[in-house]
């Protein structure tokens, strides 16, 4: 049986079905397993806020999982896992080595080949192929009816030579994401646990076909399915046109009761009319009912306000001082506070940098990647010493890591007590060392000497000088120095004798093991997370083990799929930089009281618990960062390897991949919506009069809808120094920026 439970934003279908499992999960005559099915970013909100309706009670009932989740609970009662599970970093790097092998085999790109970002489009094309269920075989067809002078031939071409190579090299030994998912509808149907199992699904708009497969076979099998979606009455309201509010999620619905229709399938749908979410906030309600519409709000207008600031650092710390004042004048939580953006690569640097300084507490829901953890760059740095024969930048980008720094300095073990003082006497010790190779002309071979001696004479006459005290003790602490680095000239001299990527992957742990990276790291893990309060990192803190995880079973994996493969050091950095690329921090909300910041088409708020208020879930207070024009909506440009009108000629040969650069700008409409329609008390939007390279920036069209939408709504300038108009007090907040705010007003 198929429920469907539908209705506009806001209007509770979330917290029922956490109440409908809760009390199921308290009735001891229902014994049916219940699965709360949610994206992967969505599944510790979800258990907490179950665990929270059920205190001091413990369950085994119920059970969140995402797809791969799902995936890995069928395979253990049913089997089907016999080959081994190799992620997106290690595919990438086996497709780095097809394309040099097969390059000369091209028509479009072999001079393209040798880049590490066209690796990462490569591998995100052919991802998708497998995602829309587009296989080789039917490329081939459509090959054969293309033009061969076209370009999308030669593309086409090209990139099946690379998606036959790849299969071959998984055969019958390894899997990846999309074959997971494959197999797992393969599996489903023989799954007992499946069979009696009530599943709830929730947090989808869209599924990719494979994804949508997967659901297809849960109807079929489970004892119940329900599904979650965000839209208008479809009985009542034509959500056909590719323009509609609610096309994107339409469309998932339409899939789906096409599906149950020619399967038969028992469907019972609900639909919500009342909006539950906007309580007392007839403004909030009315952007609801009536957004991107012509209607008009004439009351007054208290819990939206646009603001207007200088640049996007201007935006974020107006945003902090929102908070802060808040927090400290009306007894707010930092939890309370959500904020957006559709542009991160310009506000997450500036909500790390500014908001530490008024003591807010962020996470950021984001897949960051690892590319900046000094292990990486320490296990680059290494590489490229032996590439470059132990030049100067390489060996002193590999020190300056201080992964050589040493757990025991002259008799005194490192702790957390002594850390600081030590850390700076190590860094006076490498400042030396880089002096003494600069004025010695230390490289290659020097390193490998037994004893480094000061050199003093510069002049004739210096040659009867003797050594000083001062000199001898310089001498001895740089020899100590140079003995510390050791460990990267032995690795150098195995690395250069390894005759396979097997061995090659041996060395760099043998230098890791060397280095005793394991136990620093956990040092470093306990020195993040111990301390004065302002000086505790809990994101920083859980990082250092994620890294040194992933970089194992990046080794793991790439010996298990290329170990015996024969590659120069050159290939080998290339291939390794390739995974290194693909590593991402997965974090859990380290902390209960946080702001949370987040992109528009990712972070879902639908399941944020409050932890002094438990009945309530979602966001109260929206900040929406960077509405500008171009930035929200997005301007969508030509994304990937397969061009806007390659994928519209693909749909005539009934291709379907992801959506077109048109329906992709149309559907952002619709995520632009619950992201305005997500705050229960207060929607604060902003935007920038120019960006962070002094260009001039415009306010996006919503600015001006929502101004003519409610026409009590003013825009309010805000400067990043008060003038005479403004609440002095409001500029007033932590003591490092209103100390920051006292100077600048004594210099002005």
């Amino acid at each position: 049986m198929l429920r469907l439970l539908l209705g506009r934003t806001g209007t509770g279908k979330t917290s029922r079905i956490l109440e409908e499992i809760s009390t199921r999960l308290n009735d001891p005559n229902d014994d049916h397993p219940i699965i709360l099915f949610v994206p992967e970013q969505m599944s510790f909100q979800a258990e907490y806020e179950i665990v929270r309706r059920l205190p001091g009670k413990a369950f085994n009932r119920l059970q969140v999982l995402s797809f791969k989740r799902l995936a890995y609970r069928v395979f253990q009662e049913v089997g089907g896992l016999n080959k081994t599970f190799i992620n997106d970093m290690t595919i990438q790097m086996v497709i780095q080595k097809i394309i040099n092998e097969n390059k000369d085999k091209f028509l479009l790109y072999n001079q393209l080949s040798r880049s590490l970002q066209f690796t990462e489009l490569v591998h995100d094309c052919l991802k998708e192929f497998k995602n829309y269920m587009l296989l080789p075989e039917i490329l081939d067809d459509v090959l054969n009816n293309l033009d061969k002078d076209s370009l999308l031939y030669r593309k086409l071409h090209d990139l099946n030579i690379i998606y036959r190579e790849l299969t071959n090299v998984y055969s019958n030994r390894f899997i990846d994401q999309e074959d997971f998912y494959r197999t797992l509808n393969e599996k489903l149907p023989y799954s007992k646990y499946i069979k009696q199992a009530d599943i709830y699904i929730d947090g989808y708009h869209n599924f990719t076909n494979l994804e949508l497969e997967v659901v297809k076979t849960l109807i079929l099998n489970a004892h119940q399915v329900t599904i979650l979606l965000t839209i208008d009455n479809p009985k009542k309201v034509k959500m056909d046109s590719p323009d509609h509010l609610f096309n994107m999620p339409y469309r998932t619905y339409k899939r789906i009761m096409e599906f149950v229709k020619d399967n038969k399938i028992e469907v019972k749908e609900l639909f919500w009319e009342k909006t539950v979410r906007y309580e007392n906030k007839p403004d909030l309600q009315f952007l609801e009912a009536t957004f991107l519409t012509d209607k008009v709000f004439d009351e007054e207008v208290t819990n939206i306000r646009i603001y207007e600031t200088e640049s996007p650092a201007s935006e974020v710390n107006l945003a902090a001082r929102l908070i802060f004042n808040d927090v400290v004048e009306n007894g707010a939580r930092f939890s309370d506070y959500v904020i957006y953006t559709n542009d991160q690569d310009v506000y997450y640097p500036l909500v790390q940098k500014y908001f530490p300084l008024y003591n807010i507490p962020i996470f950021i829901d984001d897949q960051k990647l690892m590319l900046d953890h000094f292990l990486l760059n320490f296990i680059d740095a290494c590489l490229e010493a032996v590439q470059t024969n132990l030049s100067y930048e390489a060996m002193f980008r590999a020190i300056k890591t201080e992964v050589f720094f040493p757990l025991e300095y002259e008799g005194e073990k490192l702790t957390l007590n002594n850390y600081k003082r030590l850390v700076k006497l190590y860094r006076e010790r490498i400042d030396k060392l880089e002096n003494y190779c600069l004025s010695h002309g230390i490289k290659g071979s020097d390193w490998s000497s037994t004893k480094w001696e000061y050199n003093m004479i510069k002049k004739v006459q210096d040659f009867k000088q003797t050594k000083t005290e001062k000199i001898l003790a310089l001498e001895a602490e740089l020899n100590q120095t140079k003995q510390e680095i050791t460990p990267l000239l032995t690795f150098v001299e195995r690395f250069k004798k390894a005759s396979n990527i097997k061995e090659q992957i041996m060395a760099i742990y043998q230098l890791l093991e060397d280095v005793n990276i394991s136990e620093k790291l956990n040092f470093y893990e306990q020195l993040h997370s111990s301390g004065k309060i302002d000086e505790i990192d809990l994101n920083q803190a859980k990082k250092h083990k994620q890294v040194y995880n992933k970089l194992i079973a990046l080794f793991d994996e790439l010996v298990l799929v290329c170990g015996d493969y024969q590659v120069n050091t050159e290939e080998f950095i290339k291939i390794l930089r390739t995974g290194f690329r693909a590593l991402r921090f997965a974090i859990v909300p380290p902390a209960l009281d946080q702001v949370m910041i987040g992109s528009l088409k990712r972070t879902r708020v639908g399941l944020l618990g409050h932890f002094d208020d438990p009945k309530t879930i979602g966001c109260k207070k929206a900040i929406v960062l960077g509405v500008t024009e171009g930035k929200m909506p997005r301007v969508h440009t030509d994304f990937g390897l397969i061009t806007n009108e390659e994928r519209s000629l693909l749909e005539s040969f009934d291709i379907e991949l992801s959506p077109t650069l048109e329906q992709a700008f149309l559907d952002e409409y619709f995520i632009i919506y619950t992201v305005f329609c997500s705050a229960k008390e207060q929607l604060i939007i902003t935007y920038p009069l120019s960006d962070n390279d002094k260009k001039e920036s415009y306010p996006s069209e919503l600015i001006s809808h929502l101004l003519r939408q409610f026409p009590k709504l003013k825009v309010e300038m805000v400067y990043d120094f008060p003038d005479n108009n403004d609440d002095l007090i409001k500029y007033v907040t932590s003591p490092i920026m209103t100390a920051k705010l006292i100077l600048e007003a004594i210099s002005y």
